[in-house]
């Protein structure tokens, strides 16, 4: 089977000054398009140039092509000047279905080859106005155009909870497949603590993840008197805020863009993750942390009320009551008991999630569509 894969960025791709690398996307991309080259298929990616990187390689079996779109934060002016390119190298490569990554504007394809398309997430207008001002409601829009256009095609959703946001803009149930996230449990392993209680946030650091409402937990834990270090790692246009809140602060730790050895060590060491995202797919730092032991408190929303499990593996609480968010981070921090159950129940979760399963999933829905 030939796949042609079309995404904005590839896993190496620096993106938007962050580095996709780190991203659940980018490593559902990268896991699912490995293993189906492992298995034989004729894979290759068609993405955004970057002048670090080169026009083409191979990366695992996958054979790569970054077309010459500029490098720009114009999302607008990237998909628009793309369209042409990219449609030149399908004719080109004459693939028997295309793999579509909606993130979060369409592909148009003149072609009338099978495309499947995979959605980790749905944004909501709000979302993309808070992060793009004016841009927001037009790419809101375009993206809206973007998931009706699918309806009738086979769709990979991440989760349930994705699955369910493409139903409420009219696709069946029965065009979704769920293929969810993996974790690779050899590489995330539970381990030592740090001696200190610790409180980690591991991803973008943008108003979608809830970075915003970082201090006010902050502050919140400090006012109840107890003994915890705060540790931020990653990069984002949030950034600035949070180092600049970070300064002077003995028991916080900004670490910025961490390398993924780093990452696992972090996720191992700390005593719990917290994501106040507004919006996620499945979360995939959920399902490393557990790997790794940790527990997770979470927003509850869409996503992550799939990925948490609550009270079993970590905890869900509304972000906007940053009192009871607390009071369950506190109830981690400070009762041995329960952090010894979640960190059991946490590797247990993390253990029914295999990439194998998961991309013989995916592989089983791109051939029943050629």
């Amino acid at each position: 089977m030939k796949v042609v894969a079309l995404d904005k960025f590839d896993w190496k791709h620096p993106g938007l000054g962050e580095n996709a690398e780190a991203g659940g996307a980018k490593k559902f991309l990268h896991k699912h398009l490995s293993r189906l080259s492992d298995k034989g298929h004729d894979i290759n990616l068609i993405s955004a140039k970057h002048p670090d990187l080169k026009s083409r390689e191979n990366i695992d079996g996958v054979d790569v092509m970054r077309t010459g779109l500029p490098h720009s934060k114009n999302l607008l002016f990237i998909y628009t000047l793309g369209q042409l390119i990219i449609n030149y190298y399908i004719k080109k490569i004459q693939p028997d279905i295309i793999l579509s990554v909606h993130s979060p504007l369409p592909w148009i394809i003149l072609d009338d080859t099978p495309v499947v398309s995979v959605f980790h997430h749905v944004n909501d207008k709000e979302s993309l106005r808070q992060r793009n001002g004016f841009v927001g409601s037009i790419l809101y829009k375009w993206e809206l155009w973007g998931v009706k256009r699918a309806i009738g095609q086979q769709i990979i959703a991440v989760s349930n909870d994705t699955r369910d946001d493409l139903m409420d803009f009219g696709h069946q149930q029965k065009n979704i497949k769920v293929v969810r996230n993996g974790v690779d449990s050899k590489k995330f392993t539970p381990g030592d603590k740090f001696e200190a209680p610790t409180v980690l946030y591991l991803g973008r650091l943008d108003e979608r993840k809830g970075v915003d409402k970082i201090p006010s937990i902050y502050d919140n834990l400090v006012n109840r008197e107890l003994d915890f270090d705060l540790h931020i790692a990653g990069d984002g246009e949030k950034k600035k805020y949070l180092r600049n809140f970070s300064k002077d602060k003995y028991n916080i730790r900004f670490h910025g863009f961490v390398s993924e050895s780093k990452k696992v060590d972090l996720l191992t060491k700390s005593w719990l993750v917290i994501l106040p995202s507004r919006k996620e797919g499945y979360g995939i730092v959920v399902l490393e942390a557990n790997a790794s032991g940790t527990p997770v408190v979470a927003n509850n929303v869409r996503g992550l009320k799939e990925s948490v499990k609550d009270s079993k593996t970590g905890f869900l609480e509304d972000l906007e009551n940053t009192e009871e968010f607390c009071d369950r981070i506190q109830e981690i921090l400070t009762e041995k008991e329960l952090r010894k159950r979640l960190s059991k129940n946490c590797r247990e979760f993390a253990q029914k999630h295999s990439w194998d399963e998961a991309s013989s999933r995916l592989e089983d829905t791109l051939m029943s569509e050629t």
